[in-house]
């Protein structure tokens, strides 16, 4: 396995593996649209393009089978592996890479990720600890985790 940094170019392999998620995050699908939005290519270029997101990829071959997102350096925006590749360690060589190169792991600041229900667990695994009660949000119900 290969980590890179994503490009432009990458969004709609992106896009493609959140949705490979989908039955994994939607709780209310019919609120999911804006979600879903967010997670479109065209998203996930201006996400790249605008400075405040760092994106990483994990490839095996040529297939991607995981990225992450950071935005402002500090909230971990988006951890997806697709479903045949998870539970074999890609998210957390994504998150231990990323960690690598976040001003936030030199400092002491914390680290935030809104994550679904499904991935508490994992997140829980890393380190993570509750900061809030869980929520429904566009679909997807969430628990707000903090890292530090």
């Amino acid at each position: 396995m290969r980590i890179r940094p994503a490009h432009a170019e990458d969004a709609a392999s992106i896009a493609s593996l959140v949705r490979s998620c989908a039955s994994l995050l939607e709780v209310d699908p019919a609120a999911a649209g804006p979600f879903w939005e967010a997670m479109a290519a065209p998203s996930h270029v201006a996400n790249m393009a605008s400075g405040r997101y760092r994106y990483l990829l994990a490839e095996t071959g040529s297939e991607i089978v995981g990225f992450i997102a950071f935005r402002d350096g500090s909230h971990l925006f988006n951890l997806f592996v697709g479903p045949p590749h998870q539970g074999r360690g890609v998210g957390r060589a994504l998150w231990h890479h990323a960690l690598s190169e976040l001003p936030a792991s030199s400092d002491g600041t914390e680290v935030t990720v809104n994550a679904s229900l499904t991935a508490v667990p994992f997140y829980r695994g890393l380190g993570f600890r509750q900061a809030g009660e869980p929520d429904m949000v566009n679909g997807i119900a969430i628990m707000p985790l903090r890292w530090q």
